[in-house]
């Protein structure tokens, strides 16, 4: 399966997932949702807030601002800035994060659920 399969096949149709993207650990992006961009910086941006987790409090990329509110070496979640009620979920493997942002309806529970069961799939696959 190549990794866009893994947003087009998996994450988006889930429809706990409105956009997503997979960023290498290295840097780049390994796939993403049609225009959803994540800028280098925000690539680096992420990578050291799970090397470092609890040290930056908030972040911003696919245009828009997060206040990170659970953050450890595997997961971490966010608040939109703009609308509490919608967030991010990013999940780390070793090679990997996917990043991935829902809307209101949707619930945070819905979207970590979807999110972790890929991640523990790839991690478990050796990525």
């Amino acid at each position: 399966m190549s990794w866009q399969e893994y947003i087009d096949g998996n994450l988006i149709p889930s429809g706990s997932v409105m956009r997503a993207a997979i960023i290498g650990i290295q840097g780049g992006v390994w796939a993403n949702s049609p225009d959803y961009t994540i800028s280098s910086v925000d690539q680096n941006t992420i990578v050291r807030a799970f090397e470092r987790p609890g040290t930056i409090p908030a972040m911003s990329f696919g245009g828009n601002k997060y206040r990170l509110i659970v953050q450890d070496a595997t997961e971490m979640i966010g608040r939109r800035e703009t609308d509490p009620t919608s967030g991010c979920f990013m999940y780390r493997t070793k090679q990997t994060v996917l990043v991935t942002e829902y809307d209101s309806p949707v619930m945070i529970h819905d979207t970590q659920k979807v999110v972790t069961r890929l991640g523990e799939y790839l991690v478990s696959a050796g990525y």
